[in-house]
């Protein structure tokens, strides 16, 4: 049976920690009445008739305020992580793209360049990608790119005395012609389907040259070309010549 000097004490816990021993004494009992004698609880000051509140009145919970605000300085902060985690994001994955326009100068891009307008790039490094949209139109003169050169529907891209670390990928262009001019390729330059003529000369290209199904016209002339030359399905056929292949030349361009 939870008698009232259990309430007393329970009491006590919530509001003033554990009481002295001498508080808790044992006492006879009657059938379902307390005899214990408690000692005096103080009450709180109740609210006068008219709702006046009297003086010394403390509203409930006031002493487990400051436990309050050390939970919150806890569920808050795990709260918000939670919720970005839920959508997949993270602080690291909020600033990891750049837009073009504005032009960039000779800076250090940390993450990705993102071309929606007319970007010009002069003297950039750029850690991540270089990716070209749709209505977006790219002049690229002396960067360093460590990522990959993508352009995909663009206008145009023209990359010139340029080294990128990865590929230059160039499909549906449909705008100005464009130029892949004296740069150093570590990886592929790869057209496809692009509507504009795509000029590539005197490139340094440690992978493939490849143009499948232009329509525009392609021109590969007097570059250096550590893989293979392929060329297939191209209207009107690629023209050039003077290409160093250490691969294979094939199909269209078996003569470049």
């Amino acid at each position: 049976m939870f008698l009232s000097t259990d309430v007393h004490r329970f009491d006590s816990l919530l509001t003033g920690g554990i009481p002295h021993l001498s508080a808790i004494r044992e006492s006879p009992k009657t059938e379902g009445v307390s005899t214990e004698t408690a000692p005096p609880r103080q009450q709180h000051p109740t609210a006068s008739r008219d709702g006046q509140q009297p003086s010394g009145f403390k509203p409930p919970q006031q002493s487990n305020r400051r436990f309050n605000m050390r939970v919150n300085t806890v569920i808050r902060p795990l709260a918000t992580l939670l919720a970005l985690g839920c959508f997949g994001l993270s602080p690291a994955a909020l600033a990891g793209d750049y837009p073009c326009p504005p032009n960039r100068g000779a800076v250090t891009i940390d993450g990705n360049i993102v071309v929606k307008g007319i970007c010009n790039l002069n003297g950039t490094k750029v850690k991540g990608n270089v990716l070209v949209y749709s209505g977006g139109n790219l002049t690229a003169t002396g960067v360093r790119v460590d990522g990959n050169i993508q352009a995909e529907n663009a206008n145009a891209v023209s990359v010139k005395s340029s080294y990128i670390d990865g590929d230059i990928q160039l499909d549906g262009l449909r705008g100005s012609p464009s130029w892949i001019v004296n740069n150093t390729v570590k990886g592929n330059i790869q057209m496809k389907s692009n509507r504009r003529t795509v000029t590539v000369r005197q490139n340094i290209v440690d992978g493939d040259v490849q143009a499948f199904s232009n329509t525009g016209g392609v021109a590969i002339a007097n570059n250096t070309i550590d893989g293979n030359l392929q060329c297939k399905s191209n209207t009107p056929a690629p023209n050039g010549g003077s290409n160093r292949v250490s691969g294979n030349k094939e199909d269209q361009c078996r003569r470049l």
